[in-house]
This record gives structure tokens, sequence and C-alpha cells, in this order.
């Protein structure tokens, strides 16, 4: 690291840098020694952050997958997911870098001689004018998000093993998406990992979220996914209290159509009764949620055999007979009374007949 701090006539030599770098992930061995000084020594230091990101987005690029060691992916992720991105930009903030003394953003950008950040081998960087540049903090911190979040894209483009993939899905949320320079661009990984189902669908399911709630994401069939996650082995699984404080929160929106809300709540109802104590507890609590934010279901609790007509479920009819032509849904006005027709079994919560009973039975 001393070559690389003083070897290109005291500028940060970012071509030996990325060989170390390019040595350490495709080791024949594991060398997490070598990794793990890089964190703990040397990532306090912006210009090696800089350039750590920019090496690791090309070596995510130039991998070869076939002939790459499993300890590879590991490597690459422990490193950029132990580079913190710059937080709290403003005049005052102070930063170190390794191949000059401490530098001071306020008194650099007041007089106008902040030193630039080190030309790059790649022709992006070479593209760019640094030299002599006054750069403000906000344009240190914008240009260490570009690199942050296309250092990120990278390795998600990569073979993930199913345990790392996990593991990447849980911490998107809060070590990720907050610092990417445009959070949408995770969409089609997102979507894709929650369309998987099952546990990797529940883990993927905060990102998606906020995905959805902050940065506009239009999902069309989220809550087909949502409604098809709710089975017993839910209740078992590790990230269980975040997905149900998740589901509370998808389902809290007054958008939300009337046969929506109720196939969630026949669904969390029959739930109730194969699932352990303290998960029925749960439910009753969403269900009660439900009832209280969607008025338009509380039919479902008060409503008599005699007062059922075909206008309770006319919309989530209308909607099934688009979709399937055959005939095989029967109209509300020609069932029997005291039977209940949700269909637990169907995936699609608009076929499922939610409105056709009251939901005292289960309850």
């Amino acid at each position: 690291m001393e070559f690389v701090k003083r070897g290109n006539g005291g500028r940060f030599y970012s071509a030996i840098y990325h060989k170390l770098l390019h040595g350490i992930v495709q080791s024949a061995t594991p060398v997490e020694f070598l990794s793990e000084l890089l964190a703990s020594k040397y990532f306090k230091y912006i210009d090696i952050r800089y350039f750590t990101f920019i090496s690791m987005e090309k070596l995510a690029k130039t991998l070869d997958v076939k002939d790459m060691p499993a300890w590879s992916i590991l490597f690459t992720r422990y490193i950029i997911s132990h580079i913190h991105p710059l937080e709290g930009i403003d005049g005052n903030f102070e930063y170190e870098m390794w191949s000059g003394s401490g530098l001071s953003c306020k008194e650099e950008y007041d007089k106008k001689k902040l030193s630039k950040l080190q030309k790059a081998e790649d022709k992006e960087l070479k593209t760019e004018k640094r030299n002599n540049e006054v750069l403000s903090p906000a344009t240190i911190a914008k240009k260490m998000k570009l690199k942050f979040t296309k250092a990120w894209i990278s390795f998600l483009r990569l073979p993930i093993p199913v345990d790392v993939y996990k593991e990447v899905l849980a911490t998107l949320h809060q070590a990720v998406i907050p610092h990417l320079s445009n959070p949408i661009i995770l969409c089609d990984f997102l979507t894709r990992s929650y369309d998987i189902g099952g546990l990797v669908s529940v883990i993927a399911l905060s990102s998606l979220f906020i995905l959805m709630t902050q940065h506009g994401l239009e999902y069309p069939d989220f809550y087909e996914k949502l409604y098809a996650l709710l089975a017993p082995s839910i209740f078992m699984t590790k990230h269980r209290a975040k997905f149900f404080q998740l589901l509370d929160s998808c389902l809290k929106s007054p958008l939300l159509p009337a046969y929506l809300a109720a196939a969630f709540a026949k669904k969390l109802s029959r739930l109730a009764v194969s699932v352990p104590p303290s998960g029925a507890l749960v439910i009753i609590a969403l269900i009660h949620n439900l009832l209280c934010r969607h008025l338009s279901i509380n039919c479902l609790v008060n409503k008599e055999d005699d007062d059922e007509t075909p206008k309770e479920n006319s919309k989530a009819e209308d909607i099934a007979n688009k979709e399937d032509d055959s005939g095989s849904g029967t109209e509300i006005s020609h069932k029997r009374s005291g039977i209940d027709h949700f269909n637990n079994e169907e995936s699609n919560p608009i076929k499922s007949n939610a409105m056709s009973k009251y939901l005292s039975q289960y309850v």
C-alpha cells in the first residue's frame, strides 16, 4: 500500500491497487486476512474507497464465471459491503486521503484549493478534468454515490450463491438502497427475487416495498404475489416479524379494493387455525386493522345470510369474469345460504370469492 501511495509521483497508483484487488478476489486460496486488513485499516480513506469502487466494478464485469473460485464472490461482497458511503457531508466535514494529508472540505471549498481525486485507468476517468478543479462537498458525495451504485449493480449481476443471495437481500434496504444514485435501478433484480417465492420473496419484500412507496415503482402483481406468501410456513421463517410488519403496511392504503381486503382477511382467518398460538395473535391483530381501515368489508362481520346480494361481490365478480370467460364462477345469488364459497386454495385473490360470506364464522 505504500507503493500505491507514493509509486506514481506522490499520487494514488490506481493500476497497482487494481492488481492488488484482482489478486485478492481471484486468489487460488482464501486470503481473508488481506480483505480484513483493507476493511479495518484503509477503507477510512476517501481515495481508497473511490478507487476500490472503480476496481470492484471492473472485476465484477470481467470475472470468469466458469473458472471463478467459490470464495471470489464472497470476497467481492465482503469488500464492497465494508466500504461505507459518505454520509452527512457538509461544509465542515473532514476526511482523510491515503495519498495525501487530511483535508477540510470547508477550507478548500471556500478558498477554491481542494485537491482532486486522481485519475484512474479507465476511459471514463480520463475524460474527467480533475486537475486543479474545485470540488464542493456535494460534488464529492455525488461522485462517490455514483461509483458505489455501479459497483453494487455489477456485483448483483454475478451468479451469487443462494446463501449469499439471501444475506445480500436482507441488507439491501438498509445498507445499499439509501446510498444509490438511482434506487429504481434495482427494480429488475428485486422483482425477479420477489417472483421466486418462499423465503426469498419474504426477504425481498422490504426492499421492494421501499421502491414502491418512496421511489414510485409500479408493480401490478404485487398484491397477488403477497397473497400467495400467506401460508403456515411463513410463521416459521426467520424474518416473519418483519414480514408481518410490512404486510400490515402494505394493506394500510385506503385505495385498496374491498375484495382484496376481504381476501386477505379471510386467508388470514383460515391460517389462524393451523399456526402456533403466537401466530394466531398476530393474525387477529392484522384482521382487526383491516376491519378498522377498510369499512367496506365490515359487512363480513355484521351481515346476515338473508342480506347477501349479488352487489356485494359485483366488482370482484366482474374482474374474475373478464379473466375467465368459461363460466366457472357461479353467481352469488345462486349459491346456498349458510355456506361460504371462499376458495382458500385460489392463488388469485380476485377469484377467491372472498365477499360471499361473513367472516365471524372464522374469528
